[in-house]
């Protein structure tokens, strides 16, 4: 395991190969490991978070090899995020990401999602009067349809709100007024 970027995300890269059947399926997967996020808690600066969502995005499409060997397949896997319980630092860093991408601060998926299905409002929209036309909410309140307690804590969804002010204003170091 390496740094992949100094004082923000641990990187392993591990390369999956069967030879059992004769033939070698290979796949690799790139493993980022953050530990500076307390469960119920955020990072310690927006900044923080925003370049670990653009070091993810970035190796994710850092060429791989595809499922039948030969040659690098162009469109970049699905992205997996998951942290102890699967809820709070998940659906924040998810949050955050796929607003990142919506606003045109990270570059669009390469593959559309596998479902690209948008429910209704749920429940606890509903029931609490939040605002319809708040796009962070509207984004909590998608992915807490597919789990229900994404975005555990009002820190956490406050946070969300702080990246996105920040990326917008262009903020963050490197960064280009409102592009990544």
């Amino acid at each position: 395991m390496r740094r992949w970027v100094p004082n923000l995300a641990y990187g392993l890269e591990i390369t999956y190969d069967d030879w059992s059947e004769g033939q070698s399926p290979v796949f690799e997967v790139r493993h980022l490991a953050y530990d500076n996020w307390a469960d119920h808690g955020v990072p310690n600066s927006p900044s923080t978070a925003y370049h670990l969502a653009l070091l993810a995005d970035r190796c994710n499409r850092m060429p791989h090899t595809p499922e039948s060997g030969g040659e690098v397949d162009p469109a970049p896997p699905p992205i997996l995020v998951h942290c102890s319980a699967g809820v709070g630092r998940t659906g924040t860093f998810i949050a955050m990401s796929s607003l990142l991408r919506s606003l045109g601060i990270l570059p669009a998926a390469a593959r559309p999602p596998w479902d690209t299905y948008t429910p209704e409002a749920s429940a606890v929209t509903a029931e609490d009067n939040l605002p319809h036309d708040d796009q962070v909410v509207q984004e909590i309140d998608a992915l807490r349809e597919q789990r229900t307690l994404m975005v555990q804590m009002p820190e956490q969804m406050g946070f969300v709100y702080s990246v996105l002010v920040a990326a917008l204003l262009g903020k963050f170091e490197g960064q280009r007024a409102g592009s990544a």
